[in-house]
């Protein structure tokens, strides 16, 4: 995990606020991707501002497979080997945010020096992946913003209750590493106590039930482990499920925390060959603690998110 020191700034100006997070760099190794490069032209702003400074991407949590034998990697403090560079990200919502309520975001991508970064490859079936979970990890949402042009993206979101949410940002400037940025929105109002973590190993999402079966007793940081997620119907049978986002699953992966950093953040991919009915993921933790996963797979065009909680020692 960074080890790296940081600091928040709090610069109140009506009625806007900008919020800026400094961090240390950090490196991604990129997933498998298809590149494909982009070029438009920006337009305009809106009314409340935050941006965060990230680092470049080179080899992380993110895993590459091409095949069956995967090896995990995670975030990591400090300049990896080679030049390291850092993006930006700049969060723009209204300047009156109300709970369950939809606003509309608007993302702008820089480089180190502030300039736009207007190409970025495809990768994962998409140019940006958004994933919004709120800071007690109550709630996710997986999303993937449009792009408009001259590296800005739009789309729209509404946050269910009071308190902070942390959107991790995961995207491929053309040609080079994979990177994830954070930005953060508050949501007005009295929050509500959070729940203590539930590790149940089995749920039932609509009509699909999944179960989460580790292959070690106990989960140890820095360690490999596997994580399968079998998937059955209301009758007990192995459900048919289609690629989503090109892979046969997804599995994003957050640390409990009192402040979520982009070292926070784990992004998984399922291994190419499991039974039927069966997801496979194979991943390292990096630092011992509470963890939250939502594993999201396509059952006959309908998304199911399964979460569990795990502890690793």
């Amino acid at each position: 995990m960074i080890g790296n020191d940081r600091f928040w700034n709090y610069n109140w100006i009506s009625p806007v606020i900008s919020v800026i997070l400094s961090s240390g760099l950090f490196a991604i190794s990129g997933c498998s991707s298809t590149t494909h490069s982009t070029h438009m032209q920006d337009s305009g702003n809106g009314d409340m501002a935050q941006m965060n400074h990230e680092g470049d991407a080179g080899s992380d949590s993110h895993m590459e497979h091409g095949n069956d034998e995967a090896t995990p990697h995670h975030h990591s403090s400090g300049n990896s080997e080679g030049s390291v560079t850092t993006t930006q990200a700049k969060l723009t919502v209204p300047a009156e945010i109300a709970p369950d309520r939809s606003i509309p975001l608007e993302i702008l991508i820089t480089d180190a020096e502030k300039k736009l970064i207007s190409q970025f490859d495809i990768f994962q079936e998409k140019l940006l992946h958004a994933i919004a979970v709120s800071n007690d990890l109550q709630f996710y949402n997986h999303i993937h913003p449009d792009y408009q042009g001259n590296g800005k993206f739009t789309t729209n979101i509404a946050f269910p209750k009071p308190g902070d949410y942390t959107i991790f940002l995961d995207y491929k400037p053309a040609g080079e590493a994979e990177r994830v940025s954070l930005v953060t929105v508050s949501v007005p109002g009295t929050t509500e106590a959070t729940p203590q973590p539930d590790f149940t190993r089995e749920k039932t999402i609509d009509d699909t039930k999944v179960e989460l079966t580790l292959d070690a007793p106990t989960l140890k940081e820095n360690e490999d482990v596997m994580l399968q997620f079998t998937l059955k119907d209301a009758s007990g049978n192995p459900v048919e499920l289609q690629p989503y986002l090109g892979e046969r699953g997804h599995l994003v992966i957050v640390k409990k925390g009192d402040l979520l950093t982009e070292s926070s953040y784990l992004h998984s991919h399922a291994m190419k060959e499991s039974p039927a009915g069966q997801v496979q993921f194979h991943t390292q933790f990096p630092e011992s603690g509470q963890y939250k996963m939502w594993g999201q797979f396509n059952r006959n065009g309908q998304i199911v998110t399964a979460d569990f909680w795990v502890n690793v020692e």
